[in-house]
């Protein structure tokens, strides 16, 4: 059995459906809006670590003895403080986020479904 497009239109299929695609994407525009942070975190400390070992690197063939010097110095301090961002110092922004909020949606998720069935 076909269906025309005016016949789709009158038994309310086309709406229905172009009402669900829209709130999977408004569905995926916040989960883009919550992880774009951690995203961006994580692609600048890999590139932290990817300059430290472009570092280790020049200092194997480095020759100048003052150059050596400085470059150990900064390695050392990249090393002793690494590249991180935390929201108030608590919620760290990398991969584990959306671990996190997952983990909290379905926490209180829970808990609303157990506060609704007393």
């Amino acid at each position: 059995m076909y269906w025309t497009v005016q016949q789709l239109i009158q038994d309310k299929i086309i709406v229905v459906s172009i009402g669900y695609l829209a709130e999977y994407f408004m569905v995926a525009e916040a989960l883009v809006l919550t992880l774009a942070p951690a995203i961006s975190a994580g692609t600048l400390s890999t590139q932290a670590d990817r300059i430290i070992v472009i570092l280790h690197h020049k200092l194997m063939q480095e020759t100048d003895e003052n150059i050596v010097l400085l470059i150990e110095r900064f390695i050392r301090y990249v090393e002793a403080r690494p590249c991180r961002f935390r929201v108030w110092k608590v919620i760290p922004l990398d991969a584990d986020l959306l671990g996190m909020v997952l983990s909290f949606c379905v926490t209180y998720l829970i808990v609303i479904i157990q506060f609704t069935n007393t």
